[in-house]
């Protein structure tokens, strides 16, 4: 996977340039199932497949992720 970039309308494009379809679709899969989160995929130029994740699910991922380092920071800090 080369890079991804910040989608306008909010969200996030992983380019999957270099990924057989079979294997954005499995990648697809993976991010679905293990971090809930709502993506797509997009065919760009008929040439390759990139993943599109939402905006709406971003944010609910790093709210996820932030409030568990806020809390491990706290413990080891306690722990001092």
């Amino acid at each position: 996977m080369d890079d991804g970039q910040y989608v306008q309308r909010g969200g996030l494009t992983l380019c999957t340039d270099s990924y057989s379809y079979d294997e954005v679709l499995l990648l697809k899969s993976i991010l679905e199932n293990k971090y809930d989160l709502n993506c797509s995929i997009h065919n760009k130029n008929n040439l390759y497949f990139r993943i599109y994740i939402s905006g709406y699910s971003l944010s609910l991922l790093l709210k996820k992720y932030l409030n568990i380092c806020t809390l491990l920071c706290n413990i080891s800090l306690r722990n001092k």
